[in-house]
């Protein structure tokens, strides 16, 4: 999706239009990339194209062995509140909310490696669940149209984790 189309997908007239017929699709900037918890200091990087200036949301996947495996989690944590996004250690210790995983985003332009966000999330807090997938938010990041890799670093080894894919994807999200 490119600037124009975005734009129009957001005009008030215009716009409901388009989502109908399948022309707002915003495609992720990084797919599922794998992001292996269970040792820190583990860094994964992608390439990617932000076609459009605005906010994307990093994610934290999980895929576990079964449904029944997810169910039984108790590092991911199976509920949400407003805290997880503003102010996430607030809310750490309480066993619904899963444990804290602290990482480290850093994001380099493509033609100069200069660095443009270096920041420490801390991911907690269930954000979706299907079949034996969960997910979480790890933090919101805003990007000028360019090129770029991103750098994901996990900051803290999690034990638990050992039957558990886990990756993450930049998505658009639903935030102007």
């Amino acid at each position: 999706m490119g600037p124009t189309a975005y734009a129009l997908c957001q005009n008030g007239i215009i716009g409901p239009a388009m989502w109908i017929v399948g022309l707002c699709v915003f495609p992720p900037l990084i797919g599922s990339t794998a992001l292996p918890l269970q040792t820190a200091g583990i860094a994964t990087s992608s390439s990617f194209t932000v076609p459009v200036d605005k906010s994307y949301q990093f994610l934290l996947e999980f895929e576990f062995a079964s449904t029944e495996a997810r169910l039984q989690d108790k590092i991911v944590g199976n509920n949400y509140a407003a805290g997880c996004q503003s102010n996430p250690m607030s809310l750490a210790g309480q066993a619904e909310y899963g444990r804290p995983i602290p990482i480290r985003v850093v994001i380099r332009r493509a033609n100069d490696s200069s660095v443009v966000v270096d920041s420490k999330f801390v991911t907690l807090c269930l954000q979706s669940h299907s079949n034996n997938r969960k997910s979480r938010s790890i933090g919101w990041v805003t990007l000028a149209r360019g090129e770029y890799t991103a750098e994901l670093t996990n900051l803290a080894a999690q034990d638990g984790l050992t039957h558990t894919r886990t990756s993450f994807s930049l998505v658009p999200g639903g935030r102007k």
